[in-house]
């Protein structure tokens, strides 16, 4: 095997290692998104509950 076809074979190899990464890579982002998204909706949720009970204390006098 000739120096340029056993670099070429080393890049081949790279690129594919740095596919599978890349791949991975995304799969964990796409994971932690969606984490935080729904621990976001929790807390406004959460939040919103508290404004609405407020709100209905002010409409009803009990502030």
């Amino acid at each position: 095997m000739t120096i340029g076809k056993e670099k070429s074979k080393i890049m081949d190899e790279t690129e594919k290692d740095f596919s599978k990464i890349a791949i991975e890579f995304r799969k964990v982002v796409r994971k932690k998104a969606s984490s935080v998204k729904i621990m976001v909706k929790a807390m406004l949720n959460k939040e919103l509950s508290h404004v609405n009970e407020n709100v209905a204390r002010l409409i009803h006098g009990k502030a």
